[in-house]
């Protein structure tokens, strides 16, 4: 009991004392608070400082505050305002970097690099910002190859399953041993299925490697580029998948 008499009274002179400072002060102390990671104490400073003097470095503030607490969302939120208001080009900039890194945490990869896209074109000599670009950009490719996957380990399923109902069917409904025919039209079959056509056949679209040396050399429009192929491979596998899947499942013999 005594320890929690104590917390509300420490919260009590805490609130007292932030009502008497300044949106100048409360700023440096929430900055104190976010150097030494308390970044609890320092959001609840930001936003007291922002109640009395609503500036734009004071909102970056804040959201950094809230991305250290891992709470994205809204971290994401505080970023996109300033993104799309903000004055001065180099917070907007700072604004753009932040938001792609938040992006980023949740997965949001293809937001992420269309955010350090948008930062470059604002200062396209900073190297940090190509960076996240180049890393985001491969984790993108690393998503759509594992969901490439997963599309077709359940159109598998699916097909496997279906094959399956249809066996099923066919061994209810036949008695006797299939004729000479049917074993003819069965073997045809499976040979039709050992020699694939043309475009299941086909390579896989390549992806798109970066190299460090890409890395020096990227300009606005190889960025642009860059995206724009991913874009198209994403959209070719996706044609693939589904040409497979008309061409592979199987007709039911009612």
């Amino acid at each position: 009991m005594k320890k929690i008499v104590l917390s509300i009274s420490l919260l009590f002179l805490l609130a007292s004392a932030m009502s008497g400072q300044s949106d100048y002060e409360l700023s440096r102390e929430a900055d104190r608070n976010y150097k030494d990671e308390n970044y609890s104490d320092a959001e609840l400073l930001y936003r007291k400082s922002l109640e009395k003097n609503p500036t734009p470095e004071t909102a970056f503030n804040l959201g950094n505050a809230m991305y250290k607490q891992e709470r994205y969302d809204e971290a994401l939120e505080a970023y996109d305002q300033l993104a799309n208001n903000a004055e001065s080009e180099m917070l907007r900039k700072d604004a753009l970097y932040n938001k792609g890194r938040t992006q980023v945490a949740l997965e949001d990869f293809k937001g992420g690099a269309e955010s350090f896209i948008q930062a470059l074109q604002i200062d396209p000599d900073d190297a940090d910002t190509k960076q996240r670009l180049l890393e985001s950009l491969q984790m993108l490719q690393q998503q759509q190859q594992q969901q490439q996957q997963q599309q077709q380990q359940q159109q598998d399923k699916d097909q496997e399953s279906e094959q399956q109902e249809q066996q099923q069917q066919q061994q209810q409904e036949q008695q006797s041993e299939p004729s000479e025919d049917e074993q003819e039209e069965k073997q045809d079959d499976q040979q039709s299925s050992d020699n694939p056509s043309s475009d299941e056949s086909e390579q896989e679209p390549e992806a798109v490697e970066l190299t460090e040396e890409d890395l020096k050399e990227i300009t606005e429009q190889k960025i642009k580029d860059m995206l724009k192929s991913v874009e198209e491979q994403e959209k070719q596998v996706q044609e693939k998948l589904n040409r497979r899947s008309t061409k592979n499942k199987p007709e039911k013999d009612w």
